[in-house]
């Protein structure tokens, strides 16, 4: 229900601003994401995208930063020099890393329930502790819709890939 929701928000957002330029989309939605997203303001914003800020008590760079080092590091990846690694673009995209590696070790003949195990673990270790409040906050604070069809999305997503994750775990017998 939340990715239909999301994709329903986002489209009816872009029927109405149709006839805009995308200038003027873009003059519409680059300070709204500047105000959702940076946390420029505690009473007009939510707190900024990390999941240290919403796991160690507001604390950037808190204990959950050190955890998700060790992650990528177990991976052999380097966090951003320009981005603390807990970001939500980070974790999203270690994520993505994770599936497309377990997508090659199924077409390779290996196997690919250690990285199904990965997945899950960091679903349930790390995004799914953190990314629901800030969807929550997002749709709380976001003004034009957009951003809020994007948390529903991104909040969906985490549901229904734990339940995919669960499917195919039952069907490999991890």
């Amino acid at each position: 229900p939340l990715l239909a929701g999301g994709l329903s928000g986002i489209g009816a957002w872009f029927k109405k601003m149709s006839l805009m330029p995308t200038e003027e989309l873009c003059a519409v939605l680059s300070p709204e994401f500047t105000r959702l997203f940076r946390g420029v303001s505690r009473f007009n914003s939510p707190p900024p995208p990390y999941e240290s800020v919403y796991s160690d008590n507001g604390v950037l760079y808190g204990a959950s930063t050190g955890r998700i080092v060790e992650k990528y590091r177990r991976f052999h990846l380097n966090a951003r020099d320009n981005e603390p690694p807990d970001h939500i673009s980070l974790e999203l995209d270690f994520m993505r890393f994770l599936c497309e590696n377990e997508s090659l070790a199924w077409k390779t003949q290996r196997q690919g329930q250690d990285l199904l195990k990965e997945e899950d673990a960091f679903i349930a270790e790390h995004l799914i502790k953190w990314v629901p409040s800030l969807c929550d906050n997002i749709r709380k604070f976001d003004t034009t819709g957009f951003y809020a069809g994007l948390a529903d999305i991104t909040e969906g997503w985490l549901y229904s890939d734990r339940t995919v994750i669960s499917d195919l775990s039952g069907a490999v017998a991890l």
